[in-house]
């Protein structure tokens, strides 16, 4: 069997746009956010309450 050269393209796009999608994505967890006093309030509380042995830790049972 042959491969299908015309799904090749498209096939290796949508592989290269998913990729970079992530990769985007790991780098700011809220990219629509604008930089500001909300966002880094978010980070610094989910930071508070994810640090094990910190005085505002949540155990992950208890987070929702």
């Amino acid at each position: 069997m042959k491969p299908n050269r015309r799904l090749f393209l498209p096939v290796l796009f949508l592989v290269t746009f998913a990729f970079a999608a992530k990769v985007a994505l790991a780098s700011d967890p809220l990219p629509s956010w604008n930089e500001g006093a909300a966002k880094e309030s978010i980070f610094r509380f989910v930071k508070a309450v994810t640090t094990e042995g910190g005085a505002q830790f949540v155990p992950p049972l208890d987070r929702i």
